[in-house]
């Protein structure tokens, strides 16, 4: 492409996160792919580029939505499964945090959180929906369990 017709195209607004370099290389191969005639066609495939460019972030931030959902759901799951009798859930919110941030990324705290979440008959695809009326339940046997002792 020309220099004066470079110009006239937009520069993509790019988060701090995202690399100008990629983008660049996106659109390079659309233009190896498309081989525009002309600044018409030239807009046409920076719009192609800009607009996949988009959708790619668009998943990069829906994965991040949801798991960032998912982690805070597990936080809260495991913060009602790991209160113990007599315990108040204040006094393991910093192993249900720990826990549920290191699932991403840890085989260990994977493990342990299956383990935690299979003593109440649940796994990693329970959701919280599902998961808090079984834990309401088996909290109130609990409770009436230690409190005949």
């Amino acid at each position: 492409m020309r220099r004066n017709e470079l110009a006239l195209l937009p520069k993509l607004p790019l988060l701090i996160t995202e690399s100008a370099e990629e983008f660049d290389a996106l659109r390079d191969a659309f233009e190896r792919e498309i081989k525009p005639q002309g600044i018409i066609e030239q807009m046409y495939v920076h719009d192609i580029s800009a607009i996949v460019w988009e959708i790619l972030r668009l998943r990069r931030c829906k994965a991040m939505i949801i798991n960032a959902g998912f982690r805070n759901a597990l936080e809260h799951l495991l913060m009602q499964l790991l209160t113990g009798p007599g315990q108040y859930e204040y006094q393991v919110q910093d192993e249900a945090k720990t826990l549920a941030h290191s699932w991403f990324t840890e085989q260990e705290a994977k493990k342990q959180v299956s383990e935690v979440l299979s003593r109440f008959d649940l796994d990693e695809s329970a959701s919280v929906r599902q998961a808090r009326p079984a834990i309401s339940a088996r909290s109130r046997r609990r409770r009436h369990r230690s409190s005949r002792c």
